[in-house]
């Protein structure tokens, strides 16, 4: 079932933040975008203006920890999807306290009668450049995807070690795992006027919740709404900042994400 109202909770307020700003910085119309495809260009051209690449550290992590999470995470709570993908209530890196060994995201799979219950699963993104090249067990470290969903999560089964990716498919070295595509992603998304317009609201909509404001006598101050992610804002040595990804903003990004990602 679709669930239009769907918003990101406060924990995702940061990341939001990055990806607005960075969108807003490279001069991208977020109107004009009405497939995957162009989203991923326009993070793309987020990693070129701000991080001078998408392999430099700083696109790496823009691209794998911020734009394609945060979009994946919509597409399913959303829940335009629940029924294609069979995924529901994905609790997404932000609300995981565990440190990130493998598992990025855990959720439910999507069941038909009342009897089953709920079938927790966990969550691997990986977001490639090139989408013919297909996730591979030994490159994309699967081996420690199925280690942390059996040794943190208690998920045994591999069919329920779901890999969602942009790519086009995973090699045969990861049979038995479950798979979400980029063939599936692009379709559900493609030309869907509705959803690239909630999701970009939705975006900015958090964005604008860590926005630093002015109160008289030059005071900045957080939002009240501000949470614990930005904490280590406070005592950095740069001092006052807007959340973004702007300018000498890309080194304060960096530095939380490692923080928050070690």
């Amino acid at each position: 079932m679709k669930r239009p109202d769907y918003k990101f909770n406060s924990k995702a307020d940061y990341f939001c933040a990055q990806l607005w700003e960075g969108l807003v910085d490279a001069g991208i119309d977020t109107t004009t975008i009405k497939t995957y495809d162009a989203y991923k260009v326009a993070c793309e051209a987020v990693c070129d203006a701000v991080f001078e690449g998408v392999n430099t550290p700083g696109g790496k992590d823009f691209r794998g920890k911020i734009s394609f999470p945060l979009f994946i995470d919509y597409v399913i709570n959303q829940g335009i999807a629940e029924n294609t993908l069979g995924l529901t209530n994905l609790q997404s890196g932000w609300d995981i306290q565990k440190p990130d060994y493998g598992v990025d995201g855990y959720g439910y799979r999507v069941v038909i009668t009342t009897d089953d219950g709920e079938i927790k699963v966990t969550v691997q993104l990986k977001q490639k450049t090139n989408p013919t090249q297909f996730v591979d067990r030994n490159r994309d470290h699967i081996a420690n995807f199925y280690e942390s969903s059996v040794e943190d999560y208690g998920v045994t089964d591999r069919k329920c070690m779901i890999i969602i990716t942009d790519a086009f498919g995973m090699n045969d070295n990861c049979k038995g795992y479950g798979l979400i595509d980029g063939n599936q992603i692009r379709k559900i998304t493609a030309n869907n006027k509705e959803f690239w317009a909630a999701f970009f609201n939705a975006v900015k909509e958090s964005a604008e919740r860590i926005r630093l404001v002015s109160v008289p006598g030059n005071k900045i101050v957080f939002k009240p709404c501000q949470n614990e992610i930005l904490d280590a804002a406070r005592m950095h040595p740069f001092g006052i900042f807007e959340a973004g990804t702007g300018g000498g903003k890309a080194e304060i990004m960096r530095q939380l994400i490692e923080e928050d990602y070690a």
